[in-house]
């Protein structure tokens, strides 16, 4: 594959080579469009018999030979009303509906020989640049059409990798089905199809999370001024026309949700509600956003209509924009790479083609230049990449999950000048960064169930410790033990119900709490403790409680960030 050729244009044509494979085997096949999918690709269809998976298999067939044939790929630009009477010339409604509702002017359309099927640009130059290739489903979507879904990969071993993880995935379940072993989160859809419900212990991690980046911040003399600003906003308040806003109405007035707190943040500097001295002046917030993504694009936490996600404006001077901007970068590794993730950073600029397109490629380039000469934990990306919503050029952290797709963790953007921007901002010539250490505190949670398999480090477990009376009679020295760990601050819950120990035990296993504590008729007259780790099953020891808390309280210390390690390290091959 040529080095150039990105993800994203590999599973764009690969989405479109399969509509293409899959029309020549099925002539009466209705195409209804695709795309990328979390897992590589997609394509809808209507079928006119029921679907079976050989016929899955077929397909795959004829798309290997396909690519052996190495058959070349055009890009074509029309205009959008001959897009739609080609397609629809070619019998293709669907796909011509699709390009019909777009609100853009020039269509970009792949063709191979006489095929055309509509698809973001760019695209692969032939089809052998496809080196390994796996589908892996058909799934019916609405009793209404089935969604074909495949990966690509640049090698087969990297194929191989993926299937391996695939298939361990399909048997043990993804962060969903830990999250309820784990009496996280529920899903229930007689409640809510598009999300689920967080219980209490997950309730109980999230916060944890937060309060340790907020140890974090004092630890690096990072001062931040909380703020709550509104969710539902003024129409004419957030002046866009991005696909995923949601449109309110209450009483007559018509309203969107916030996509971001950006605009909230710059409103209330320019009314003066914050101080802007001294600077460097930083508004943070903590809130809940809401998108329109339809339900069968839903991946769990990963990608879901609701999220909390916290968010950091900062302004400042001219010569103070650098440092802000490597502080914010270094914080956020550091606090990555605390929770046991690996990353790497990508570009970001705007998809919107305007005015202001020039200004963002001149401070995409101030960014780099600003960030070149130093050195940092996770690569960096050289090759920007298109995103809606976004104000201006940013930086984006992307960790992988259990089957190693990348999603953004963390962002680091700076805001460009635009129709939106207060005068005050240019004025007072100041800077703008805005700083996200995580865009989705579900997307990070569920990350790191999967990373870790629900056995999380002890110092983020909500429940560090189960304690379990034995008989009735064994109580009343489980009490003061219970008590004892609560004292020193340890997250512990204690289990006295008339179950069976063995079931007890299970229980906890199946919720992956660290440690277990037993107490029966030895332990209580020798006032011991019996301790089980369920990261380690099979083993146990006994420990006396003054000495069981020492080593929990030594285990589970929460990591802090080094001062030294938060100062920027410049590169000495940049001189």
């Amino acid at each position: 594959m040529k080095d150039h050729i990105t993800s994203h244009a590999l599973n764009v044509s690969a989405s479109c080579l399969l509509a293409y494979v899959t029309s020549n085997l099925v002539p009466d096949v209705q195409l209804i469009g695709g795309g990328v999918h979390p897992s590589g690709f997609y394509f809808d269809f209507i079928f006119p018999q029921a679907f079976h998976v050989s016929l899955l298999a077929l397909i795959e067939s004829e798309f290997k030979n396909l690519i052996k044939a190495d058959i070349p790929i055009h890009c074509r630009s029309m205009m959008r009303e001959n897009a739609v009477s080609l397609l629809r010339h070619l019998k293709f409604p669907d796909l011509a509906d699709n390009v019909e509702e777009t609100s853009d002017n020039i269509i970009t359309v792949l063709q191979i020989e006489e095929f055309y099927c509509p698809a973001p640009a760019p695209y692969i130059e032939s089809t052998i640049e496809i080196a390994s290739l796996k589908l892996l489903e058909g799934i019916e979507i609405d009793n209404q059409f089935i969604r074909v879904i495949g990966i690509v990969r640049d090698n087969p071993q990297s194929l191989k990798q993926f299937m391996k993880a695939y298939e361990r995935r399909r048997k043990k379940g993804d962060h969903r089905q830990l999250l309820q072993e784990l009496q996280f989160w529920i899903h229930s859809s007689a409640i809510s199809p598009f999300e689920g419900n967080w219980l209490p212990k997950g309730l109980k991690l999230k916060q944890i999370i937060k309060n340790w980046l907020d140890t974090q911040r004092k630890n690096c003399g990072i001062d931040v001024y909380a703020v709550q600003t509104p969710t539902l906003l003024n129409q004419d308040f957030f002046p866009t026309d991005d696909a995923l806003l949601i449109e309110c109405e209450i009483q007559g007035e018509y309203g969107i949700l916030a996509p971001t707190k950006l605009l909230n943040h710059l409103k209330l500097m320019k009314e003066g509600r914050c101080a802007l001295d001294p600077l460097p002046t930083r508004l943070r917030e903590e809130s809940f956003i809401f998108k329109q993504i339809p339900l069968i694009e839903n991946e769990g936490l990963l990608r879901c209509p609701s999220y909390e996600t916290e968010e950091t404006t900062i302004f400042c001077r001219p010569n103070e924009l650098k440092e802000e901007l490597i502080s914010s970068l270094h914080f956020i590794e550091q606090i990555i790479t605390m929770l046991g993730f690996e990353g790497r950073w990508v570009y970001l600029t705007s998809v919107e083609r305007t005015v202001q397109k020039k200004a963002q490629r001149a401070l995409l380039a101030q960014l780099k230049e600003m960030i070149n000469v130093q050195v940092f934990a996770f690569p960096i990306e050289e090759n920007p990449e298109e995103h809606s919503g976004i104000y201006g050029p940013s930086l984006e952290l992307r960790i992988q999950d259990s089957l190693g797709r990348e999603w953004g963790c963390s962002r680091v953007s700076l805001v460009m000048n635009s129709p939106m921007t207060p005068t005050f901002i240019q004025e007072r010539s100041l800077e703008v960064l805005s700083q996200q250490t995580w865009i989705s505190l579900e997307r990070l949670v569920a990350l790191l169930v999967e990373k870790t398999e629900g056995a999380l480090p002890l110092w983020l477990a909500p429940e560090q410790v189960r304690l379990i009376a034995i008989g009735d009679h064994d109580r009343e020295w489980a009490a003061e033990v219970y008590e004892g760990l609560l004292r020193s601050g340890i997250r512990t819950v204690s289990d006295f119900r008339p179950l069976k120990l063995a079931e007890k035990i299970h229980q906890a296993e199946l919720e992956r709490i660290p440690y277990l504590i037993l107490i029966g008729e030895q332990e209580s007259n020798k006032r011991q403790l019996t301790i089980r780790s369920t990261q380690q099953p099979g083993a146990k020891g006994m420990a006396v409680l003054d000495q069981f808390i020492a080593q929990i309280m030594s285990e589970g210390k929460e990591p802090l960030i080094a001062k030294k390690c938060f100062k920027a390290e410049v590169r000495l091959d940049s001189y």
